[in-house]
C-alpha cells in the first residue's frame, strides 16, 4: 500500500481548504428531490344523482343526501330493508364513507358498491350490526372500486325510517394499467362450459382458458385461468370486470373466438360458454 504524507509546508491552507471541501461535499448525502404529493382525496358523491328505495316525505329526496347542505335530508319509509345509491358517473377508487345520519338512524346495514345497479351486482364493502348513528366515519377494510355506491339498510335504530344528512364518499378517479394491475386475491367468480359440437355434444375436457385486461382494458399480459374437467366445466374465484376470455386446445377451434367478461350474474349471464370443433386439417 502506497502512503501519501502530506506536510505543512507541502501544500499551501488554501489548497487544503479546497481539499476539504471536497471531501465534505462528497461525503455529504444528496439532498432528497421533493416528490409530487399523493392526489388529494375528495367527496366523489357531491351533487352527483342519488337514487332511493321510498321517500318519506316525499320531499325528503334522495338529492338531500348528497347536496352539501346540513339542513337538508332524505329520510325513508319505516321499513327494512331500505337503500340509497349514487352515482359516481365512472369507476372511482373508493376510500371511505361518511355517514351524516338524523335522528333515525341504521342499526345494521350494509356499504355496497357496483358498476351497474342490476340486482346481483352490488358488493358488500363494509358491514354492521352496531350502528350508533350521529356521524360515522368509515375507512373501507381494503380498496373499493366501483361507480355506484350504497347504503343498503337492513335494521333500523329508531321506530322511524332511516334519515341521512350526508352521504359522503370519498376517494379517487380510478386509472389502473392493466400491465402492473396485480390479479385480485379474492375477486369474482367466472364460470363456463365447453362443448364439443352442437347441442347435445358432450363436454370437452382439457381446455385451457385464458384472459387478459380488464378495469375497461382489453390490453395486458395473459393470464391462465385453468382448464376444464371431465365434464368440461370451468369455475375461477378471482376474476376482474371485463378481462377478455378465451379458450384454448390444440386440435380445435372455438366459437366465439373471445368474450368479455363483466361479472357474477344470477342466471346464464354469469356462465361464458364455448363450442368447441376439430380444426381443419
Amino acid at each position: 500500500m502506497v502512503r501519501i504524507r502530506l506536510t505543512r509546508a507541502a501544500i499551501p491552507i488554501s489548497s487544503l481548504l479546497l481539499l476539504a471541501a471536497c471531501v465534505w461535499g462528497a461525503a455529504s448525502p444528496a439532498s432528497p428531490q421533493p416528490t409530487a404529493p399523493p392526489a388529494p382525496s375528495r367527496n366523489l358523491a357531491l351533487g352527483r344523482p342519488a337514487v332511493a328505495s321510498s321517500s318519506e316525505p316525499a320531499d325528503a329526496r334522495p338529492g338531500n343526501a348528497v347536496d352539501g347542505q346540513a339542513d337538508t335530508a332524505w329520510s325513508s319509509q319505516a321499513s327494512n330493508p331500505q337503500w340509497l345509491y349514487v352515482d359516481l358517473g365512472a369507476p372511482m377508487q373508493i376510500e371511505r364513507v361518511v355517514l351524516k345520519w338524523d335522528a333515525a338512524y341504521g342499526r345494521t346495514y350494509h356499504l355496497q358498491v357496483a358498476d351497474d345497479t342490476n340486482p346481483w351486482s352490488w358488493d358488500d364493502v363494509y358491514r354492521t350490526t352496531e350502528g350508533a348513528g350521529g356521524v360515522e366515519d368509515l375507512a373501507l377494510p381494503y380498496q373499493a372500486v366501483g361507480r355506484y355506491v350504497r347504503l343498503y339498510g337492513l335494521q333500523r335504530g329508531t321506530a322511524g325510517g332511516y334519515a341521512l344528512r350526508e352521504f359522503e364518499v370519498y376517494g379517487q378517479e380510478y386509472r389502473p394499467d392493466p400491465a402492473t394491475t396485480p390479479w385480485p386475491t379474492a375477486g369474482i367468480p367466472i364460470r363456463g362450459y365447453v362443448r364439443l359440437g352442437d347441442t347435445n355434444g358432450p363436454g370437452l375436457a382439457d381446455v385451457q382458458i385464458y384472459a387478459r385486461g380488464g378495469y375497461g382494458s382489453t390490453s395486458g399480459p395473459e393470464r391462465s385461468l385453468g382448464t376444464t374437467g371431465p365434464d368440461g366445466y370451468y369455475w375461477y374465484g378471482n376474476a376482474i370486470p371485463g378481462m377478455i376470455v378465451w379458450a384454448q386446445l390444440e386440435g380445435y377451434v372455438f366459437e366465439p373466438k373471445e368474450q368479455e367478461y363483466y361479472r357474477e350474474g344470477l342466471g346464464p349471464a354469469d356462465f361464458y360458454n364455448f363450442v368447441a370443433r376439430p380444426a381443419s386439417p
